[in-house]
């Protein structure tokens, strides 16, 4: 099958998607390590918590943008467009963008069968 438009994507990674988590990290680490992400070269913020995570990435993104930063923002989940979830300096990403990742992710995961991209 073709994956070629981000509506193909999102469908087989919607059907093909693993009944059972794997929570450990040792599978994303792997392909991680494939693709040469394992050091960043950007540095990286991670927002977690209960509440107030959209709010304080928001805050933040907007103070490092008006600073001068280059900011990429991913949230999860998105409200109209699977493409909400990823910004670069204010504009998501167009679908080509996003279905060039799932690509470079999908032939990392190929590596080991027991691997599967992530959405």
């Amino acid at each position: 099958m073709q994956r070629n438009s981000l509506p193909a994507w999102l469908d087989w990674l919607e059907k093909n998607h693993p009944t059972e988590i794997d929570l450990g990290l040792e599978r994303i680490t792997r392909v991680a390590q494939r693709m040469s992400l394992l050091t960043p070269t950007a540095t990286v913020v991670t927002v977690a918590g209960t509440n107030g995570k959209g709010s304080c990435v928001a805050a933040t993104a907007a103070l490092l943008s008006a600073a001068g930063f280059s900011v990429g923002v991913y949230t999860s989940p998105h409200l109209l467009h699977y493409n909400e979830r990823i910004v670069v300096d204010g504009n998501p990403v167009d679908d080509t963008e996003i279905c060039s990742a799932f690509e470079a992710i999908f032939n990392a995961c190929q590596q080991n069968s027991a691997d599967y991209p992530e959405p």
